[in-house]
This record gives C-alpha cells, sequence and structure tokens, in this order.
C-alpha cells in the first residue's frame, strides 16, 4: 500500500512539475511578447515625439525664413 501511494505522489509532483514547467515556459513566452510590445509602444512614442519637435521647429524657423525672403523679393 505504501508504494502505491508513494508511486501516485510521484506521478501528482511529476504531473505539478510538468505543469509549472509548461506554465513558466509560457509565461516567458507571454513576458517576451510583452516586453516586445512595450519596447514597440516606447519606440512609436518617441518617434511621435521627435516627428512632432521637428513639426514644431519647421512651424517656428518656417516664418523666419519666407520673412527673410520676402524681403529679398
Amino acid at each position: 500500500m505504501y508504494d502505491g501511494h508513494y508511486s501516485a505522489g510521484v506521478q501528482i509532483g511529476t504531473g505539478w512539475l510538468l505543469l509549472l514547467v509548461g506554465f513558466s515556459d509560457a509565461l516567458i513566452w507571454w513576458g517576451k511578447v510583452a516586453v516586445m510590445a512595450i519596447l514597440l509602444m516606447i519606440m512609436a512614442g518617441l518617434g511621435w515625439v521627435i516627428y512632432h519637435w521637428l513639426t514644431m521647429v519647421r512651424h517656428l524657423t518656417r516664418p523666419q525664413d519666407e520673412l527673410t525672403q520676402s524681403h529679398r523679393h
């Protein structure tokens, strides 16, 4: 009887171990996906900020350029 309980315990233990290993693999995979998504969001945000900053700089410098061109004509 002791052997039967022991083997059942080992089976349950190995089952839990396999479940945890599979779950951790899934967590690692989802973690990688989450990190990639966060990096993409950061890159998109930085690109958006840089784009708007450049357009703002262009808008600030463009009227001065137009003024100098109009004075030249």
